[in-house]
């Protein structure tokens, strides 16, 4: 695996405006930050519609019908859609903390937002009524000037300040200062997670893959994501099984073993001990309330 696609992403803004602005519709997919990456530029991701999962430094949850979240500078993340996500668009922008100078965000005025950016470093995901009108505001940008989607883009975050509808993922602590070595390793990890979280990977392979004895590379996941391995595992089957209970016409028994537990109980236990419900309630809920 190439880790230089899958650490450092080099945003570079198109001539003339000072944020990055990528807008993905029909089908298209936003597939380089499919993988862990991060970058010292914010950035505010819109999804519209689908479901999926948020990795956001130590953070991983399920989301559905869409999500709006804001990431702080060098806060490691991977992508929010995919292939299969099923959503219909996607907005992201990327923009420094001093996109508008290094003094602007300090005038009274503005104030809120700079407190904003700093609360960013945990990430901040939007729901209710602000990922809806946010939302659609962000999917206009590509058709304004670039003066207007600016001036737009500090109304947008200066609306996110009085948001409530708002929860803080509190992935910070990744927001380190990792040597290169500690990112490689980190992005060789939750990539192979992310494309092999079906199989069975021994501690002897993982550790292998970074470079590590088995010893040194426990301490050093549990320090990163304060998990174990095997725990960091099975939280993220655990969150395709949600999207799977969701929409997959399969039994309990299918989506355990499709997620890569062999063993039912043992899905169920995890399953109860990461949502704090079963899988056949958590079916339930979503089912009623799909339909109300």
């Amino acid at each position: 695996m190439n880790t230089k696609d899958a650490n450092l992403e080099l945003i570079k803004p198109k001539f003339g405006i000072s944020f990055e602005l990528k807008h993905f519709v029909d089908g298209n997919q936003n597939e380089k930050a499919t993988f862990w990456h991060f970058h010292p530029e914010l950035e505010l991701v819109y999804v519209k519609g689908g479901r999926g999962v948020r990795h956001v430094g130590h953070h991983m949850s399920h989301y559905k019908n869409g999500d709006l979240v804001l990431i702080g500078s060098n806060l490691p993340h991977s992508g929010f859609t995919d292939r299969n996500t099923g959503h219909e668009s996607e907005v992201v922008i990327q923009f420094k903390e001093d996109f508008l100078g290094s003094e602007f965000f300090k005038a009274p005025p503005f104030k809120p937002i700079e407190n904003l950016f700093l609360q960013s470093l945990d990430g901040i995901s939007f729901h209710g009524n602000t990922k809806k009108e946010i939302g659609d505001r962000m999917e206009q940008l590509s058709q304004l000037s670039p003066y207007e989607s600016t001036m737009a883009l500090i109304g947008i975050l200066y609306d996110l300040t009085g948001s409530t509808e708002k929860t803080t993922l509190r992935g910070s602590g990744f927001t380190v200062q990792w040597t290169k070595q500690d990112n490689e390793r980190a992005a060789l990890v939750f990539n192979h997670v992310r494309k092999q979280y079906k199989e069975e990977t021994s501690l002897e392979e993982i550790a292998r893959l970074t470079n590590m004895t088995v010893p040194s590379f426990c301490r050093y996941f549990k320090k990163l994501t304060s998990k174990t391995y095997t725990n960091f595992v099975n939280e993220y089957r655990i969150l395709k099984a949600c999207k799977l209970l969701e929409v997959a016409p399969m039994t309990i028994g299918e989506i355990a073993f499709q997620v890569g537990f062999n063993n039912i109980a043992h899905f169920n236990k995890h399953f109860l001990k990461t949502t704090n419900t079963t899988p056949s309630v958590y079916r339930k809920s979503f089912l009623e309330m799909v339909q109300v």
